[in-house]
């Protein structure tokens, strides 16, 4: 009996629900700041993609006001976080990301008196 593993159709299910999952962490990544930082703006500072326009890579600063990003308390304090991202794209759609954030940076300026 063939392993179901090797199955064309159960392989592209999978694909698709793990690019469902991928977009769902997505959207909750972004959701966080949204809750979390008032008056949030992100500025581009550089992005890269390959060829294909597959893979994007991009440089950015996100700034606002703080309303209890990392759990920490809300108090309108200003707040700069820098950050890089590198975004799979498929049918001109986000599917995946890895970011790197200076959320350690930020969480101990917050928490200075």
């Amino acid at each position: 009996m063939p392993s179901t593993s090797s199955c064309p159709a159960t392989s592209s299910s999978r694909r698709a629900a793990r690019r469902s999952l991928a977009r769902k962490n997505i959207k909750n990544w972004v959701k966080q700041f949204l809750d979390h930082v008032d008056d949030l703006h992100v500025d581009t500072i550089e992005t890269f993609q390959d060829e294909g326009g597959t893979r994007v890579t991009s440089r950015w600063v996100l700034t606002g006001a703080n309303n209890g990003i990392l759990g920490t308390e809300p108090n309108g304090k200003p707040i700069a976080l820098t950050g890089s991202a590198v975004w799979t794209v498929e049918d001109e759609r986000l599917t995946r990301g890895w970011v790197e954030q200076a959320s350690f940076e930020l969480y101990h300026y917050l928490l200075a008196k």
